[in-house]
């Protein structure tokens, strides 16, 4: 009996192992696959490929120190007083919002996430203003010496022109399935011009009065080294929201000149104040941009849609000179004031990936 039942038992195991051996070697277990909520909507990490994009921008400067006149003043001075300084409103020079345009190419490379872009902004601003005498009340210049009797009416005149260039290298990094991540450096450079022209119109009530013209400009060239940040929050769908932070540092060639042009009526026109200045400045800059963002791809090209604030703030370039009359031979005090430039505004852009 316990040989019957020994031969059994081999002879059942015989038969039961190759059979689960053959179904463990036959079935495999299936492997779990995972796709990133990013597929189909942002350009692949593990692929090479290019993009350009144009952005038309709707900006507007925006700038301190720019006053040209005080309106409301006194007429008179009262009894016993023999000097004034100002009283009313100061009256500064403002830019409307004006149109510019930014263009970039770039390239990703891989395996490695590695991106170099090239990018050209230009812009142009300008706005006018005047201010007339109110009744029974004064009109003063904030810049001495600008005309012989009382003022009737003052215009202002202002334009700025702005050209970037950049060219850097950037790196992506995916923090996890929503959030991608591009930090970036290299060159930058550009130019940045102002030109501010202040007509003072008087009563002229006889031949020996005269107006006078307030010329004042200046312009910088520079270059320098540019890095930042930039995020892209995706939200599902292709939709995220982006934003990016750009620190750069620029040295270049700075000048400035400052006229006074007198109009006589009775007389040939001859300057006041004609000052130049010209030094070598360090400017730094700062960006920063901020909007949502549309995007979606498809088998070997893409596309974007977005809309952006963009503020871009420059130091140590708006500067305005300001000199107190006198006899010739007597010392010049260099009055001048400064401050920021600004300029932003609205980036309504389209890219495109292949």
């Amino acid at each position: 009996m316990i040989k019957k039942t020994l031969i059994l038992s081999l002879l059942f195991c015989s038969v039961v192992h190759p059979y689960y051996k053959e179904k463990d070697t036959l079935i495999p277990v299936p492997e779990k696959t995972s796709e990133s909520p990013l597929d189909g909507y942002k350009p692949s990490m593990k692929k090479s490929g290019g993009y350009f994009y144009t952005e038309y921008l709707l900006w507007r400067v925006l700038e301190g120190e720019t006053d040209y006149a005080v309106k409301g003043g006194p007429l008179e001075f009262p009894p016993g007083q023999g000097e004034m300084n100002a009283i009313g409103s100061l009256k500064t020079a403002q830019f409307d919002w004006s149109s510019g345009v930014r263009v970039g190419l770039g390239w990703r490379f891989t395996p490695y996430q590695w991106e170099l872009e090239g990018n050209y902004t230009y812009y142009s601003g300008r706005g006018s203003n005047s201010v007339s005498r109110p009744a029974q009340q004064g009109l003063n210049s904030t810049f001495p010496g600008s005309i012989s009797g009382p003022l009737e009416r003052v215009k202002s005149h202002i334009k700025l022109e702005y050209q970037m260039g950049n060219l850097f290298l950037a790196k992506r990094f995916i923090l996890d399935d929503y959030l991608v991540m591009r930090y970036l450096f290299g060159l930058t450079g550009g130019y940045l011009g102002q030109d501010w022209k202040i007509h003072y119109l008087g009563v002229l009530p006889s031949p020996s009065d005269r107006n006078n013209t307030t010329h004042s400009d200046w312009s910088y060239w520079g270059i320098g080294l540019r890095n930042g940040f930039e995020g892209d929050w995706f939200l599902g769908q292709g939709f995220s929201v982006f934003g990016g932070f750009y620190l750069s540092i620029l040295y270049g060639q700075y000048k400035n000149h400052l006229r006074d042009e007198i109009f006589p009526q009775d007389a040939s026109p001859f300057n006041v104040q004609n000052t130049h200045l010209s030094e070598k400045r360090i400017v730094p800059h700062y960006a920063l941009r901020l909007g949502p963002r549309y995007e979606r791809m498809f088998d070997n090209w893409g596309f974007a849609l977005y809309a952006q604030y963009e503020l871009n703030i420059f130091q140590n370039l708006h500067y305005v000179m300001r000199h107190r009359g006198g006899p010739v031979n007597d010392g010049r005090i260099n009055l001048h004031t400064n401050s920021l430039t600004g300029l932003h505004g609205f980036n309504f852009g389209g890219q495109v990936n292949f």
